[in-house]
């Protein structure tokens, strides 16, 4: 019996790494992922029947290894008890892990309380909101994910931990746009970034006045500016924290900013190729083709810039004959980005062809942004979405991330448990 409980629980963390992964896999489909979220509810539910083995046999797991993914299954399997006393001792014994690694750890946490049962978990988020920070902070962020009120959310806001006023930000109700603009001044750079965040999210772009969305562009480019810093002086786990924080400031940044703004070839050339590349790609103004066309010759960026291209203009490369055959392996090369992208299936561009491809010309508009050589319209996002396309998860993330801008209430979850995606793309008009 225990050899299977425990293939549970080490499958469970392996299925939930690959999901919470693939959302910037550009060699994962919308099927497979699919089949990755569903064979991790399988292996959920053999951890739930084994009962108290389950929990025994997760916990233990994560407290051997210590990664997001063991703390997953070992709270969803605690979470898996009624509300009680019970239940709060094993929720206490996976948090004992996480409390000390929060940056490594607490998104593990997080994405277990989104997949728990509604009922079993929230009695816990509530009593949390009054625990030590680290439990406030994956309360709010679960309040977040769910889209749900947190209660007494003032109280959160005004929080002595930074960190606990950050994830305030991303639960922040309707009304709190007045709190959120004094934030701004915020002695904390993070809280300073997700309140401009949460602004952007709780006013919609049609009501906002040219200067607010300025002001608040310039505001989270300065967050940005100061997170390069920080990324430059970062080594090991605290730099790919630095780096997962940076990539979503710039994501939010590519829809404040205004389409033709000077400053953005500024931002370009400041930013790391890559993080420049996809800034390129979630702000979806054909006008930085050509920084994206440079991009092509450089070693470490070609792979990933010819995938910017793909996407902005819709053309296959390698059905078009836009690539060049692999040189052969070098396996005693240092890992690099170039490596990274052919492993995972990215083909080498023919810079000269794409260059001289009809695509690489795309005549805009001037307001207008573009994904797979259309405007960023909500039914050409919800087509890319729908699963029965099958396209990339790492496009899909972009064309989620675009929907949500536009109309919030169809925001997709790519990293939630079946049961939520389905209803979410109920929501939007996609039948399952």
């Amino acid at each position: 019996m225990l050899p299977l409980v425990r293939r549970h629980a080490e499958d469970a963390a392996f299925y939930w790494q690959l999901l919470s992964s693939s959302a910037g896999a550009t060699e994962v489909p919308a099927r497979r992922a699919r089949h990755f979220a569903e064979t991790l509810a399988l292996h959920l539910e053999g951890l739930g029947l084994a009962d108290a083995d389950g929990r025994d046999v997760a916990l233990q797991s994560l407290q051997r290894w210590r990664k997001p993914g063991e703390v997953f299954a070992a709270l969803h399997a605690a979470l898996t008890l009624p509300p009680g006393p019970e239940q709060t001792q094993a929720v206490q014994a996976v948090f004992a892990v996480v409390t000390p690694s929060p940056d490594s750890l607490l998104r593990g946490a997080i994405s277990a309380l989104a997949w728990a049962e509604p009922a079993h978990a929230a009695p816990w988020l509530a009593q949390a909101l009054q625990a030590e920070a680290v439990s406030r902070v994956a309360a709010l962020r679960t309040y977040a994910l769910r889209g749900l009120p947190v209660p007494d959310w003032s109280q959160q806001v005004r929080h002595e931990s930074a960190f606990v006023r950050a994830a305030a930000c991303r639960a922040a109700p309707a009304e709190a746009s007045s709190v959120l603009l004094t934030l701004r001044a915020d002695a904390d750079l993070a809280v300073r970034a997700e309140s401009v965040l949460a602004w952007a999210r709780l006013v919609p772009s049609n009501e906002r006045s040219s200067e607010d969305s300025a002001q608040a562009a310039s505001l989270l480019w300065r967050s940005v500016a100061e997170q390069l810093q920080l990324l430059g002086a970062a080594t090991g786990w605290n730099r790919m924290h630095a780096q997962r924080r940076l990539a979503r400031w710039l994501r939010h940044l590519a829809w404040l900013a205004p389409l033709g703004h000077p400053g953005v070839q500024q931002l370009l050339t400041q930013l790391p190729p890559r993080l420049a590349l996809s800034f390129i790609l979630h702000h979806g103004d054909p006008r930085h083709l050509g920084f994206v066309l440079r991009a092509l010759h450089q070693p470490d960026s070609a792979r990933w810039a010819l995938w910017v291209w793909r996407c902005l203009s819709g053309v296959e490369p390698e059905a078009a004959g836009l690539t060049l055959p692999d040189a052969p392996l070098d396996l005693d090369a240092p890992l690099s980005a170039a490596q990274q992208d052919a492993d995972h299936g990215l083909p080498l561009p023919d810079a000269a062809a794409v260059a001289a491809h009809p695509a690489s010309r795309i005549a805009f508009s001037a307001d207008q942004r573009l994904l797979m050589g259309q405007p960023v319209l909500p039914q050409t996002l919800r087509a890319l979405l729908d699963p029965a396309s099958n396209q990339p998860q790492a496009l899909r993330f972009v064309a989620a991330h675009a929907l949500e801008q536009l109309l919030p209430a169809y925001a997709l979850n790519l990293r939630a448990s079946p049961a939520v995606q389905a209803a979410q793309l109920t929501r939007m008009g996609i039948s399952q």
